[in-house]
């Protein structure tokens, strides 16, 4: 499910700037040598194109107002994601062998209640849960804001996944005594068609009494948030956690966020998309429907 944390703000990679493109009028060729016609219309079709992809950006809430999406939730950030869970998955596993060790050392007198989390979940799991914390927060976040939101993600898969096998446990001991009943989880998943966020979760998790909320207090919420967000750092060079200090404070506070490098190569890879979603392909006319030539009666 993957699900995201009402308790975070909404937010962008408007930290990324795009240049201005001079608005293009659309061109009217005079005949099909045209050619001067023809450039316009590629950079009107460019422009079109720059445009289609930008109106991806942004979505609209119920009341119509408009938002900005996440940078997990357009293409150029969808690419950055795909360079970040591989590493990410690589160092779960590390830290998953580790812990299944200790448990089996009978020297080890204890274990850090934050290292639970590596056997609760499988490892996919955690790293895309820790990648959509990162992409949700890609600029000056606050470190603690961003460790409770990895730890509320954690927290909702766990619920979702255990879930899911209760109710097929009820389901299996309905059968053998011939009780009726639903598998809620199954319906959940076919009346969304599978795509179930935090919001279709809580709603379903109202109308069942198989879901058991797993409580965490707000120090183990920080722990295991830490645990995975400070892995998530030191295995990829696009994020990090750094002090900032603002006018007027006595202390500095530490933020999350993408480097310098990082912002710069998003930015890029954004124009990158930009560009190659052209909304036609670039001609000196626009298409019109093939029509099939009448053939002549041959006599």
């Amino acid at each position: 499910m993957y699900a995201s944390d009402s308790e975070t703000a909404h937010q962008s990679d408007s930290g990324t700037q795009t240049p201005h493109i001079s608005p293009t009028g659309k061109p009217v060729p005079s005949g099909t040598r045209d050619y001067a016609a023809q450039r316009k219309w590629e950079h009107y079709q460019v422009q079109r194109g720059i445009e289609r992809y930008r109106r991806t950006l942004v979505t609209q809430k119920q009341d119509g107002t408009p938002v900005a999406r996440n940078l997990g939730e357009v293409t150029h950030g969808q690419r950055i994601a795909s360079d970040l869970i591989g590493p990410m998955v690589e160092a779960v596993k590390a830290q998953k062998e580790g812990y299944v060790g200790k448990l089996a050392d009978p020297n080890s007198k204890r274990i850090n209640d934050a290292a639970g989390i590596w056997g609760c979940l499988d490892e996919e799991t955690i790293a895309a849960c820790a990648v959509l914390t990162a992409l949700a927060n890609p600029v000056e976040a606050g470190w603690t804001a961003v460790r409770r939101t990895c730890a509320a993600r954690l927290r909702h898969e766990i619920e979702y996944q255990q879930w899911a096998i209760r109710e097929r446990e009820a389901e299996k001991a309905r059968k053998e005594t011939g009780e009726d009943g639903i598998n809620m989880f199954k319906l959940m998943l076919k009346r969304n068609k599978g795509d179930v966020d935090k919001r279709v979760f809580d709603k379903w998790a109202k109308k069942t009494t198989t879901l058991v909320k797993a409580e965490w207090t707000h120090e183990q919420a920080i722990h295991i948030g830490s645990a995975v967000m400070t892995l998530f750092v030191e295995t990829n060079g696009w994020f990090e956690v750094k002090e900032m200090r603002e006018e007027g404070q006595k202390f500095p506070r530490l933020v999350f966020g993408m480097t310098e490098t990082a912002l710069n190569l998003a930015a890029s890879m954004r124009e990158h998309c930009e560009l190659q979603r052209p909304f036609l392909a670039p001609m000196i006319a626009e298409p019109v429907d093939y029509v099939v030539p009448v053939q002549p009666e041959v006599a």
